[in-house]
């Protein structure tokens, strides 16, 4: 939608992985975060191979958001969505 090319929107995703792959490092507990790469690994297409973390991060949710500061209305999408 925001780039015509498939090399700029490839650099689009890979920028944007790397943004998210280096905020994840730095706060490895944080539930929204490890939640948009869920989200972001359950939809890119399978030839672009990101899809390591995806288990991982939604048994870290699931074991977490308990005890997490969200509002429970946001809890029940996050575990609904990743879920499905």
């Amino acid at each position: 939608q925001f780039a015509w090319s498939p090399i700029e929107k490839f650099l689009f995703f890979k920028k944007g992985k790397e943004l998210l792959e280096s905020y994840i490092k730095k706060n490895p507990t944080c539930i929204e975060a490890r939640y948009v790469r869920v989200l972001v690994q359950k939809n890119v297409p399978d030839i672009l191979s990101y899809s390591a973390n995806l288990e991982g991060d939604k048994n870290y949710i699931l074991a977490h958001i308990t005890n997490s500061n969200l509002s429970n209305d946001y809890k029940e999408l996050i575990i609904n969505n990743i879920s499905s």
